[in-house]
């Protein structure tokens, strides 16, 4: 893990893990030469994370969405309750 890149944050983002609640913020971050990255931490330590990190992340997310959306259906007629 590569902690020794610096740069200035850019953009700050939500991370959700699954039974975890902490490292749930990430950030684009750019140097002075326009390189960006993301960064992230993991037990409170901060590392650079991979694009295929935050790419499975989101098929992570679509995948609880369509989950969610599909129980809010299923309930959508006894919303009352």
């Amino acid at each position: 893990m590569n902690t020794k890149l610096e740069g200035k944050k850019i953009y700050t983002f939500t991370v959700l893990h699954e039974g975890w609640e902490m490292d749930n913020e990430a950030w684009v971050v750019e140097d002075q030469a326009g390189n960006r990255w993301i960064e992230t931490t993991s037990h409170g330590s901060k590392y650079v994370a991979t694009v295929e990190e935050f790419r499975q992340k989101a098929k992570e997310y679509k995948t609880v969405l369509v989950q969610t959306e599909k129980a809010l259906e299923l309930v959508a007629e006894n919303m009352s309750i």
